[in-house]
């Protein structure tokens, strides 16, 4: 019966799984927010990788999800792809289809998670596009399982890491070190189990975090340590921190921000590319323009303090201490900064109140992927003539902007910055402006 909820199933009982299973003939009709195609079987969607709108395929079906098994129509926008790991390699959803396609269906994707909140008539620009070679972050995982060791990156939607010599996406300097950070990672993980490394390039070698999948954060075992220092000074390694325990230290990690020099905190969040941050970086002063007064939210090491402090006073809080104390220390080595002051500060359970940015012209905030909605909230509460919104995450960006919209800010214009290169994901800067005076 239509609009009646379905039973609750029995416990003990196996519900057969969702939609049809078996081989089908798939027309692929439009890609999803993930970037998968999807095609339809009696009105059940199935989600099919690396397939284009316009393709027709032969497909196993099972779960809601479609394997290619032959491509019977190919779309005029599929192009052969530059990695020989792409389809098993669980990292890029999209690089079998052409540029340009490609960015529309990006701009798209912002443009519909807008429309989604009732914000149709947004501003959407077309993305900046973002280069290969020149990602210098990254985490790999390793696994080891008997005699089994294998270092690379995880499987499309398994538990399963696959071997990878090399990857388009990295610098010239990550990809260079790759055989080395294999053999660090081999010495790191001498018994069975898993093991992410997060490799972040500084000026002067690599930040490198790495954690055992177990979750042993403690009792790690030194035996082995000569051969891991031996590894981690062949790879170029600066620090090595292991389960959260500083075990190597040959330099302090330096990253540039807007011309200053900051000393990364351990794993400590930084930009995927420094030409994208650069990007962001415009943006947001594009936003704010000449303010003299800035709160800067979710400010990490300085992404934005550091470069809106050259002209303006800035407030930046983050609950990351130690990030914010790299940000004080690398503001007080030059004097050429306006005020710069900082304070740490939990802003999901603490949100800055209307009444602590009301002493402030400008704002910007950059959330983590799960979005600000209490603090924007109180952003909309505020009379802060404007706002510079920036988010990993159409979704929450989408949810963000409607809260402030609804506060009586307007939505000027909105850049999506393709960081991500080939992924679905994507990074966004927004400008917002009062249009009403509060009352």
């Amino acid at each position: 019966m239509v609009g009646k909820k379905p039973r609750r199933p029995k416990r003990g009982v196996r519900q057969k799984a969702p939609g049809p299973a078996g081989l089908f003939e798939l027309d692929i009709v439009e890609l999803g927010h993930r970037g998968d195609g999807i095609a339809y079987i009696d009105g059940s969607a199935v989600y099919a990788p690396y397939t284009l709108p316009g393709e027709k395929i032969k497909s196993r079906v099972r779960n809601g999800r479609g394997e290619i098994i032959q491509l019977l129509e190919d779309s005029p926008q599929r192009i052969e792809p530059v990695c020989r790991y792409f389809g098993v390699c669980g990292g890029c959803d999209l690089q079998h289809m052409k540029n340009q396609s490609y960015l529309n269906w990006k701009q798209a994707q912002v443009e519909k998670a807008l429309r989604h909140r009732g914000i149709a008539n947004s501003s959407v620009e077309p993305p900046i596009e973002t280069q290969a070679g020149t990602r210098r972050r990254v985490t790999f995982t390793a696994e080891r399982n008997k005699a089994e060791f294998v270092f690379g990156y995880s499987r499309r939607a398994r538990h399963e890491v696959i071997e990878i010599e090399d990857c388009p996406l990295l610098t010239s300097t990550v990809r260079a070190a790759m055989s080395d950070l294999r053999s660090l990672s081999e010495a790191l993980l001498p018994e069975n189990g898993r093991l992410s490394l997060l490799v972040t390039e500084a000026k002067n070698g690599f930040d490198l975090y790495a954690n055992h999948f177990d979750g042993t954060a403690t009792g790690f075992d030194y035996t082995n340590l000569e051969a891991i220092t031996r590894h981690a000074q062949k790879s170029g390694c600066a620090r090595l921190t292991v389960n959260d325990e500083l075990l190597l230290s040959f330099a302090d990690p330096q990253i540039s921000i807007a011309g200053f020099d900051v000393s990364l905190p351990p794993g400590g969040f930084l930009q995927a590319t420094e030409a994208s941050e650069h990007q962001l970086q415009s943006l947001v002063v594009r936003a704010l323009g000449n303010s003299a007064s800035i709160v800067d939210l979710f400010c990490g090491c300085g992404t934005f303090a550091l470069r809106l402090a050259k002209t303006g006073q800035v407030l930046a809080v983050d609950s990351s201490e130690e990030a914010v104390a790299a940000l004080a220390r690398a503001a007080q080595k030059d004097s050429t900064l306006k005020k710069l002051t900082t304070n740490c500060r939990d802003l999901f359970d603490e949100p800055l109140l209307a009444k602590e940015l009301n002493r402030f012209e400008a704002v910007v905030f950059d959330p983590p992927r799960k979005g600000a909605a209490a603090q924007a909230h109180q952003i909309a509460k505020s009379d802060v003539a404007k706002v510079a919104a920036v988010s990993c995450d159409p979704g929450t960006f989408s949810r963000d902007a409607q809260i402030l919209i609804e506060g009586g800010y307007q939505l000027d214009w909105v850049v999506p910055v393709d960081q991500f290169l080939w992924s679905h994901h994507i990074e966004i800067v927004a400008a917002f402006s009062r249009n009403r005076q509060l009352t």
